[in-house]
């Protein structure tokens, strides 16, 4: 069906007639069709769709009215149409309409969409790329892929396409003109450094962009994403799209003089029924393609690795950076000083403290901290830094920081090396042109070290940071090569393109050699470097090893890398900017857009969404949002920001992060830009340890939202994607019970229907977290009644689901107890205490007199008895239980629950630290610090006895 929903935030006004104005009828006039009120718009939230609205998001004195419709998708008569929002208050006469005119939103019901639980025919999709790539020749011919080029997998299918070496001007090949394209999502280069979304629907409004990648939703409601790129990744080509409002397709090669001739340009394109199968399809094919062009990199596994920090990954704790705090005034007085300050308030207050450090721009020896700046040394600055970093290391290793890292160029400096200082004395360096950009506004000449000499030098700059107890870096502006020109060929006559490409390739090779040999693996962190070489270059080094390994090429979403220690840091978005108001939602949004392609690159990175201050206004939607991104989480700031928001939510006492897995952005928030529209920007991610999800929904608009959130397709979408086995068109059966936590008010509701939406309300520049979990069954022994129950984690964390290893189990059989005490007999004997027996008619012989059983209507109570086990990792804080029990037969009813016991690591849990709420039957266990983990493993098995009440007719014997 479609469902409409119209909220009204209103302050004691009454809403009397609401309608939407559409043309959803076809070929007629426009006409009004009334939404009915739905309950649950007083001030005491009702239960349904407005059971998990949080008041306290609304205007002082607010409430929310609910009117809504649902008709069917075969009602319509016209498959497009749109609709607005008119209403009327009580005792008015007169409509007052939503929006502007021409405001209206779109509706498009898809036909023959392919429904999720089955594989479409190969057929199928080859039909839907005919209908949307045509020839750029208004032939309405369509373009045809490279011979037997098609895969097709259960979700999706893929193909590669070689374009006609036709140039147009301007370094401009000619592709295709698209078709049938409802709504599109377009990652455009932005200042060669960064990539950011741009998303629209109807022609495109892509004009004077590079797009590294286009997806586009379809008529049909299929999704096609494309993207071309270079088999070679050592070359200095890159090839992205240009694209116009008649929706033609050339692609920009850069430099131009290139675009003349077969450089091993392909198109790759995937076609599926999401955004995530069909760019999941695409980065399978550059895998393929990237890996068996070439001889592969050896970087990554060059050389002995340093193993003494490789396992402390800087996932799993939180950290401090500090460019929001010092920018280049940093010193090492100024940074230990600052964190001592932290460290004392964080104690006093409970609050977790950072346990890595990274000292970023402003700490090296160099003529000026500009852009223009080059390297003297590789020494610190020796009035900011005296004696260098050895002592400082020490100093914070007394305050809990286990590691310290530094940033840099992968030039060495934004400006490269000073040519007349001890580095160009070294090592060999060559003059180049660095061409204006809106990083550097001005053409500047830049000396680098030379590809012969840069292994040597980066060799001795790791190896002296590592002697100085540094054990982590950040290198910047990577993306820069592509703004280099040299003046002269190179001495063995290769143009000046080439010799910039080697560059390239010589100093990726150099730099993450020596980060592995000096800091161990994953000890890298890459900013600036959404450059097609890089991704090409990354994806060929992941199916290299894997075949170097004897491995075969896995699906993209099941690939990881060979140890997740080994995975670096990538920056997923452009800088987080503490004083830049409307900066801060379109962080958000285009990190969690970014996470589309970025996280296709998992198998040896995880994206970095940079770090946050706290204590300001938008610092719950940053701290939420770094949580469920799944990367490194770190903080910016002095103690005053530290103790102005409560960071136990991030990381709690132990400053421990719960990892969670890349969120998967909603199919629809993708295609449009929440920043500009009144609408939550929704993701969902499965638990990697059980069989909850998490849904985070975010407000990163400037006007207060309320909007209907379908958990369901939430679900289903986190479950589809991290299990490809997964039901897709259920959340389990329809008898399955859910728990839906949520986070900012702790309201617990358990449902059996998905299915419904549920209104949201958010502030501007606020984050919330559902957590979702299905409930475990258990059945007692005489079939009577049945025990749902499931850990929903530390609900005093975001993330907490997090915790729980696995889903609940019983560890004991139940039985069922009598209450009665007196049993007959048809002999003198009498049983006393309990009798344990399934509650059937029975004849049996008990010591030579028959033991007979009869009813005589009356009701007695049974009770049913189980424990129920947890796995939790720890430290945590409180965990929540949700159980719910029910009798079986024709008229099911719920039973009243009691909890008797509670253990962890086998150690009775003081009543003082557990309570059970019989009203919403959930259990809240506060873990005592006391209790230690078991074996090896840093877990605790919480027990939980409980029982249940069951009416049966009296029996006699």
């Amino acid at each position: 069906s479609i469902r409409f929903r119209a909220y009204f935030v209103t302050n004691g006004d009454k809403i009397r007639d609401v309608q939407i104005w559409t043309d959803m009828r076809g070929n007629v006039d426009w006409e009004g069709v009334a939404l009915e009120k739905l309950k649950g718009d007083a001030a005491h939230i009702a239960d349904g769709e407005m059971a998990l609205l949080d008041q306290t998001q609304l205007p002082h004195g607010h409430s929310v009215m609910c009117f809504g419709l649902s008709v069917p998708s075969t009602a319509p008569a016209a498959r497009r149409f749109e609709f607005t929002v008119r209403w009327r208050k009580a005792g008015q006469k007169d409509w007052q309409w939503a929006g502007k005119w021409g405001q209206n939103a779109r509706v498009v019901v898809y036909d023959d969409a392919p429904e999720l639980s089955r594989q479409p025919a190969l057929g199928y999709w080859r039909q839907q790329l005919r209908q949307l790539l045509l020839k750029d020749d208004d032939t309405e011919q369509p373009l045809a892929p490279i011979a037997d080029s098609w895969q097709t997998s259960s979700k999706s299918a893929s193909c590669l396409f070689k374009p006609l070496v036709n140039a147009l001007p301007g370094g401009k090949l000619a592709f295709a003109r698209l078709s049938t394209v409802e709504r599109y999502l377009g990652f455009v280069r932005k200042d060669k450094f960064w990539i950011v979304p741009r998303s629209g629907s109807g022609p495109l409004k892509l004009n004077g962009f590079d797009v590294f990648m286009l997806i586009c939703e379809l008529c049909t409601g299929g999704v096609a994403a494309l993207m071309p790129f270079v088999k070679d990744d050592t070359s200095a080509i890159t090839v992205t799209f240009s694209a116009n409002s008649e929706n033609r397709l050339s692609l920009l090669v850069t430099p131009p003089n290139m675009c003349t001739s077969d450089i091993g340009m392909r198109v790759a394109v995937g076609i599926g029924s999401d955004i995530h199968s069909a760019v999941e399809e695409v980065f399978h094919r550059v895998h393929q393609s990237a890996a068996l062009h070439g001889p592969s990199h050896s970087s990554l596994s060059q050389g002995n690795q340093c193993s003494s920090v490789a396992d402390a990954s800087i996932l799993n704790s939180l950290g401090y950076c500090t460019w929001n705090t010092f920018y280049r005034d940093v010193s090492a007085d100024a940074t230990v000083a600052t964190l001592k300050d932290i460290s004392r308030a964080s104690h006093n207050s409970k609050q977790p403290t950072p346990k890595w450090v990274m000292i970023d721009d402003g700490w090296q020896s160099v003529d000026s901290y500009d852009a223009f700046g080059k390297l003297y040394d590789i020494y610190a600055n020796e009035k900011k830094f005296p004696g260098q970093f050895e002592h400082m290391v020490s100093e914070l290793a007394e305050i809990g920081i286990k590691q310290v890292g530094v940033w840099h160029a992968l030039w060495g400096y934004w400006g490269g090396i000073d040519p007349n200082g001890p580095l160009a004395a070294r090592y060999s360096v060559q003059k180049y042109r660095r061409k204006a950009s809106p990083v550097v506004d001005e053409e500047s000449d830049v000396w680098l070290i030379s590809s012969k000499d840069i292994g040597q030098f980066y060799d001795e700059f790791y190896k002296w940071l590592s002697s100085q107890g540094i054990s982590l870096v950040k290198v910047d502006y990577q993306s820069a090569f592509e703004t280099l020109e040299e003046y002269t060929t190179a001495p063995d006559g290769r143009d000046g393109d080439s010799a910039v490409a080697e560059l390239y390739s010589s100093y990726y090779n150099a730099m993450e050699s020596a980060a592995r040999k000096y800091f161990g693996a994953g000890r890298v962190i890459y900013c600036m470097s959404h450059s097609p070489q890089l991704i090409t270059r990354v994806l060929r080094q992941y199916c290299c090893r894997c075949l170097e390994g004897g491995k075969q090429l896995p699906p993209t979403s099941q690939r990881g890398p060979f140890d997740a220690k080994e995975r670096m840091s990538f920056r997923n978005s452009n800088d987080y900017y503490p004083d830049i108001a409307e900066s801060h939602g379109f962080h958000i949004y285009c990190n969690m857009a970014n996470s589309i392609w970025s996280q296709m690159l998992g198998g040896y990175f995880v994206a970095d969404w940079d770090m946050f201050k706290p204590g300001k206004r938008e610092g719950r939607m940053h701290s939420v949002s770094r949580v469920v991104s799944g990367g490194p989480v770190y903080v910016t700031g002095d103690k005053d920001d530290f103790t102005a928001q409560d960071l136990s939510e991030i990381a709690g006492s132990s400053s421990q992060i719960l990892q969670c897995n890349v969120p998967l952005i909603d199919n629809n928030c993708a295609f449009t830009d929440s920043t500009q529209s009144p609408s939550l920007l929704l993701s969902s991610s499965a638990s990697p340890r059980n069989a909850s999800v998490l849904v985070y929904m975010c407000n990163v608009s400037t006007s207060t939202v309320v909007s209907p959130v379908d958990i369901s397709q939430l679900y289903r979408y986190a479950k589809r994607h991290s299990s490809p086995d997964s039901d897709t068109q259920s959340s389990r059966s329809s008898s399955t019970f859910y728990a839906v936590h949520q986070y900012s008010t702790g309201r617990v509701l358990v449902t059996t229907d998905l299915e419904s939406v549920f209104a949201i309300a958010l502030q501007p520049l606020t984050g919330d977290i559902l957590t979702v979990a299905p409930m475990s069954v258990f059945q007692s022994a005489n079939r009577s009644a049945l025990l749902y129950a499931t850990c929903i984690g530390d609900t005093t964390r975001y993330g907490g689901a997090n915790v729980v290893e696995r889903d609940v189990s019983s560890v004991l059989p139940d039985y069922p107890h009598r209450q009665e005490a007196a049993a007959h007999l048809s002999s003198s004997h009498r049983f006393t205490g309990l009798l344990h027996c399934f509650p059937v008619y029975i004849q049996k012989q008990v010591s030579g007199s028959l033991l007979s059983c009869i009813s005589d209507g009356a009701e007695v109570a049974e009770r049913y008895s189980w424990n129920i086990r947890a796995k939790v990792a720890l430290p945590a804080s409180k965990v929540v239980f949700v159980f719910r029990a029910r009798s079986t037969g024709s008229h099911p009813k719920d039973l009243s629950i009691s909890v008797s016991n509670v253990r962890a690591s086998g150690i009775d849990i003081d009543k003082d630290n557990w309570k059970f709420d019989s009203s919403t039957n959930t259990l809240s266990v506060a873990i005592p610090s006391q209790i230690d983990s078991q074996g090896d493993e840093p877990f605790t098995r919480i027990t939980v006895t409980l029982s249940c009440s069951c009416a049966k007719n009296r029996i006699f014997f």
